[in-house]
């Protein structure tokens, strides 16, 4: 088997509830340290904190609250908290160092939720990007920049500066780590980002995306995206891909059924190592079905055949595609992944994460979308299984869930 290795996939699985509840309530689960809040809830009500125009607000609390505990002043470190959090609940600065307080002054209850919350908070804002220009972090004050850096990094890691690009409308941070490495970590402060930048949500956004796809002035616009993703447009976000794959449903050529069997035939070939009829004919697919993942992926892996070159494979426009889809989710009930084709949830489990296939099966969600269920093979007793979201899929044919080779 071969396994496609592209740098920067990291997939991070979260526990889940299995609902679609509004923002209220998922603030007061979030008041109430309940760790059934998936990243993506944590993101969105993070997200909605967020006030541009008072992002400074906060200026100076992390210093503010280094001093109280370099002064032994963890009452105070506690008044200073609980003020900062009554405005915006979701500072990490303001979490972190009331956790703190909380331990000095022999408070367990409130020491255990306040853990949970400062957790559930650091890795949503992991969970909402990579801290590079293309994929910036999002949080919800200025400030918690160094508070999550802090965090995040090992012991010893410095901020040498900090600057902020008023083109990208972000926040960089210039830090040295102990083995000397130097890095810059990029914070989104741009008052024109939207939720459907930082995660996906298919019942949100499936709809929306359609729709825009048929505007000619829309950014979303199907011709539009299509051009840039066929000229190898660097730009492309991540939602943008997304947006270009529901497009392409309501195009005339998704017809599934009529390319399973070129896709099978495609995989026959590479395993016979027929590479030259396999790229003929990856070719002639993505003519009609620019975006099908198996023919991207055989594109590119023939031509590296071929050419005996490593620059070929994977390609520009495979990485893209299977970067959007795992973007798009995290595999669970809430947040499946998205993809075009039923047999993408097999290509991203066997090709991309080198794992083995168990049982397969299908399903629905709470709001009747229709899932691919595959199990990933361990010897573990507790099996993993992936969901992937298919229900545009599925309204176009009855299709074959059996495995291929």
């Amino acid at each position: 088997m071969r396994i496609i290795a592209i740098v920067g996939f990291l997939v991070l699985f979260s526990i889940y509830s299995f609902g679609q509840p509004n923002n209220s309530v998922i603030f007061e689960r979030f008041q109430n340290a309940d760790t059934t809040l998936s990243h993506f809830e944590v993101i969105d009500l993070l997200f909605h904190q967020r006030n541009i125009s008072k992002m400074n607000k906060n200026d100076g609390l992390l210093e503010q609250m280094q001093d109280l505990e370099k002064d032994g002043l963890f009452a105070e470190m506690d008044l200073l908290s609980k003020q900062t959090l009554n405005e915006n609940p979701f500072c990490i600065t303001a979490l972190f160092y009331r956790t703190v307080s909380m331990f000095y002054l022999k408070k367990p209850k409130e020491l255990q939720a306040l853990i949970k919350q400062t957790e559930m908070v650091f890795l949503a804002i992991k969970k909402s990007g990579k801290g590079t220009v293309n994929e910036p972090y999002y949080i919800s004050d200025i400030k918690d920049a160094k508070a999550f850096i802090y965090l995040n990094g090992e012991i010893g890691i410095h901020i040498d500066s900090m600057s902020f690009n008023k083109e990208y409308r972000q926040l960089y941070a210039y830090i040295s780590h102990p083995s000397g490495k130097k890095e810059i970590v990029s914070f989104d402060f741009n008052e024109k980002t939207t939720i459907r930048e930082v995660y996906f949500d298919y019942h949100r956004d499936f709809q929306y995306y359609l729709k825009e796809s048929l505007v000619p002035n829309s950014r979303f616009n199907y011709k539009t995206l299509l051009g840039k993703f066929l000229n190898h447009d660097i730009s492309l976000k991540h939602n943008e891909v997304i947006a270009l794959m529901i497009g392409f449903t309501k195009n005339e050529n998704y017809v599934l059924y009529d390319i399973i069997s070129l896709e099978r035939e495609i995989m026959n070939l590479i395993a016979d190592k027929e590479y030259n009829k396999a790229l003929s004919m990856s070719n002639k697919l993505l003519e009609t079905n620019p975006l099908n993942l198996i023919a991207l992926m055989e594109q590119g892996f023939s031509l590296m055949k071929i050419q005996k070159n490593k620059k070929y494979f994977p390609s520009f426009k495979f990485r893209k595609v299977c970067e959007a889809i795992l973007w798009s989710g995290d595999g669970s009930f809430t947040h499946p992944y998205f993809v075009l084709d039923p047999i993408d949830g097999q290509i991203i489990i066997k090709y991309i994460f080198g794992e083995n296939i168990g049982l397969m099966g299908s399903g629905e969600d709470n709001n009747g979308y229709y899932l691919d269920m595959l199990e990933i093979e361990t010897k573990e007793v507790r099996k993993k299984v992936l969901l992937f979201n298919i229900n545009h899929a599925f309204q176009t044919l009855i299709f074959d869930l059996d495995s291929f080779e």
